[in-house]
């Protein structure tokens, strides 16, 4: 067996003879196999040692948020979108998790979006509402008094 640089990949050579060239796929195309799949932490994890941009990681994040949500993993779901930071909209997390049942995932969301200097006086608003339906006085007054 000779395995020998060639042709922008390596070409190995069996004892019989038989010649295989093998090349690295770019980060797309193995990305899109990993999605296709259902491996996205997988996909992260080879963005990451690809040393992807953080627009690409946000967006596997997003994707794999995406798939949480769609198999009803909320939770985990929203652990993804928190970890997009600043490149995924407000809008699309929201829109996801307004429907009521949801509440606590958005009143989280919310919470980290002012955190991060984030959130508009929307934002405020729908996370005082969120305050007002969970009930949480506690979490209401800090916010109002300038625990927020």
């Amino acid at each position: 067996v000779a395995v020998v640089p060639a042709w922008g990949g390596v070409m190995v050579v069996s004892g019989s003879g038989k010649v295989v060239v093998l090349r690295e796929i770019e980060l797309a195309a193995q990305l899109d196999v990993l999605f296709k799949r259902s491996l996205h932490k997988l996909a992260l994890d080879v963005a990451r040692a690809q040393k992807a941009d953080a627009a690409t990681i946000a967006n596997i994040q997003q994707r794999w948020g995406d798939h949480l949500y769609a198999k009803g993993e909320y939770d985990a779901a929203m652990s993804q979108y928190l970890d997009t930071g600043t490149y995924l909209e407000p809008s699309y997390v929201i829109r996801r998790f307004l429907d009521a049942q949801r509440i606590h995932n958005l009143t989280q969301y919310l919470e980290a979006l002012h955190d991060r200097g984030r959130a508009s006086a929307d934002h405020t608003t729908l996370l005082l509402n969120c305050y007002t339906k969970l009930k949480d006085v506690d979490k209401l007054d800090a916010f109002i008094h300038g625990g927020q």
